[in-house]
């Protein structure tokens, strides 16, 4: 048997071309398959067949589904119907790049078939459709009034009458059953209705005791049981017919109970919600009491801000207002996923605290953001001389007000503004300096030998000779190897200390230099040593040599080195330069100075 025959949907689609009256459709041998089919051609021909590939795709899926249809038709002459059903779902398939003219004969006498195997499959199985109607109709007729078994036997009955093979090959026994078995089921109802309402009200009756034993003391485990009943209960009156009144009547005592519990089961856990709210507000209270007064005291400066570093400082001078702040909106951030607030939210005690706690932060908000705005604005207007300044303001905005919220996102995306437009300054005058330097170095050392040929110095320097005119090449050690003082250079020659003054204009050049280009002279590897020219004098000053000692020896046991930094006295030469080159600045006395707009100003 197969339970339904639906006819495959792109045959039920295809074109009909009905044959001629008498027409056989002769049946077609299964074709070989198409691998050695292809093989039996020579290489010349394969290729041509290869050309026309689509037509003999075409003609094999078309003899395909006629040899399809031949073995679902033999099946069909078997009464094997569910296999038939399979080889015409086959044929449908191979039917579908054939073009419809072709098709057309076999769609039709698929669906031909497939009619054919619906009649035989309803007069196969009409005996065994006769036997389960009478037999389930006697037993209907027998089980009338009975709650046990009726509730099965309706089920079977039912299948029966959906059934549509049954509805084919038993149609007029299929309504008469029908019509006996509305009869039955009305008589039915009315013997069953009565025990059933009986056994309800007893149900809600026992049900309605319950309840009120326990209302007054309503926890978790009673609530539980109270539900289970309640389940349970309504189940039953779905049973009983729903026009009549007295089954109205026990819904409304059931609904009557639900109601009640739920009102009683709310209010304590919107008790509950409120107590744990007011609790977690609590266990703060040490951090954050007295918040409200720091609304009084003033706010810091943004100058002020730059010189010190401190937690108060961090908060604006109100660490507690930042404190309940951060606390409260994480209690509130928390209720968003706590299911027990969500079931109670809307409750008046609940959304009374909340609301409540809502309003104090928002004070507590505004008190921060009149101390916090001042400082924004006037670090957005200062110059910026060290950019962590603006990136630790940023980062106590987003821990003072949150950040995720907007006053704190607005206030982190100007100062990150003001980050971003001095960084970009300062990269531009970065590159504008460095392309000054390659400008300014390569001016100098276009120079330089012009100036050295206005002097006549020696190289075998005597430094106890005042008045010779040496010539040298040496790094400026001051800073490094001497203590900064009046000096701004300072060397060894031969191992001896000097520290050198400029003839007139040299060293205002050199700062002219420097201040343009934003570092001092020979800071950079690339500006290489100092090349000197300068007169020795008689004059003599002392300089403070850095020194260094380490030492080391044991105490307690344990092995100790200790390094001592000190400076120390030496006497030192004067030298009067003369002429002096190093990196992007050239200039002599009486000859020329390279200016940082890259001409010679004499």
């Amino acid at each position: 048997m197969i339970s339904s025959l639906p006819l495959p949907s792109r045959i039920l689609t295809a074109p009909i071309v009905s044959p001629a009256a008498g027409d056989a459709v002769a049946p077609t041998p299964r074709p070989p398959r198409r691998k050695t089919f292809v093989r039996r051609f020579t290489p010349p021909l394969l290729l041509l067949t290869c050309l026309s590939l689509p037509i003999f795709k075409t003609m094999a899926d078309l003899t395909t589904a006629q040899s399809y249809l031949k073995e679902a038709q033999d099946l069909v002459a078997n009464r094997e119907f569910d296999r038939a059903k399979a080889k015409l779902e086959l044929v449908d398939v191979e039917l579908e790049d054939v073009p419809a003219a072709q098709k057309a004969p076999v769609a039709e006498a698929a669906r031909k078939t497939l009619a054919d195997m619906a009649t035989a499959a309803a007069a196969a199985n009409k005996p065994r459709y006769l036997r389960q109607l009478n037999n389930l109709i006697d037993d209907a007729e027998r089980s009338v009034g009975n709650l046990a078994t009726w509730p099965g036997i309706e089920n079977r009955l039912t299948e029966i009458f959906a059934d549509p093979v049954a509805q084919v090959a038993v149609p007029a026994e299929i309504a008469a059953a029908q019509k006996k078995f509305a009869t039955f089921k009305k008589l039915h109802d009315r013997k069953a209705g009565a025990e059933l309402t009986a056994g309800a009200a007893e149900s809600v009756r026992r049900l309605e005791t319950e309840w009120a034993a326990m209302k007054d003391d309503l926890n978790d485990s009673n609530l539980r049981s109270l539900h289970t009943s309640l389940q349970r209960l309504q189940q039953q009156i779905h049973q009983l017919p729903a026009d009549a009144d007295a089954t109205k009547q026990l819904a409304a005592r059931v609904d009557a109970i639900a109601t009640a519990a739920t009102g009683a089961a709310a209010s304590g856990e919107t008790a509950e919600v409120v107590e744990r709210i007011k609790r977690n507000v609590a266990s703060y209270q040490d951090d954050f009491a007295g918040w409200e007064q720091e609304a009084t005291t003033p706010g810091p400066t943004w100058e002020a801000y730059t010189k010190q570093t401190s937690v108060k400082m961090s908060a604006f001078f109100a660490p507690k207002t930042v404190e309940f702040r951060g606390r409260i909106e994480s209690i509130l951030g928390n209720l968003k996923d706590n299911e027990s607030y969500k079931s109670v939210a809307t409750a008046p005690a609940v959304k009374a605290q909340v609301d409540a706690l809502t309003a104090q932060m928002s004070r507590a908000t505004e008190t921060l953001l009149k101390r916090i705005n001042p400082v924004v604005a006037a670090a957005e207007k200062a110059p910026v001389k060290d950019p962590n300044e603006l990136e630790r303001l940023r980062g106590d905005v987003g821990r003072a007000l949150g950040h995720d919220s907007a006053e704190s996102k607005a206030l982190m995306a100007r100062l990150q503004g003001r980050l971003e437009a001095h960084e970009a300054a300062t990269t531009g005058a970065s590159e504008a300096q460095e392309k000054l330097v390659v400008t300014l170095r390569a001016k100098a050392d276009e120079i330089w030998p012009g100036f050295e040929a206005g002097f006549n110095p020696t190289t075998e320097i005597n430094l106890a000779k005042p008045g010779q005119q040496i010539r040298f090449t040496a790094d400026n050690l001051m800073g490094y190897r001497f203590k900064p003082g009046d000096f701004y250079f300072a060397t060894t020659l031969g191992g001896h200390p000097v520290a050198a003054r400029f003839a007139p204009g040299l060293k205002a050049a050199i700062d002219a230099v420097e201040t343009k280009i934003g570092r001092s002279l020979g800071d950079n590897d690339d500006d290489g040593k100092w090349e000197v020219i300068a007169t020795v004098t008689a004059q003599k000053v002392r300089l403070l040599a850095k020194r260094q000692v380490d030492s080391s020896g044991t105490l307690d046991g344990v092995d100790v080195k200790i390094t001592t930094n000190y400076a120390e006295p030496v006497d030192a030469v004067v030298i009067e330069i003369l002429a002096a080159k190093c990196g992007p600045f050239a200039g002599a006395k009486g000859l020329g100075i390279l200016t940082p707009a890259g001409t010679v100003a004499k």
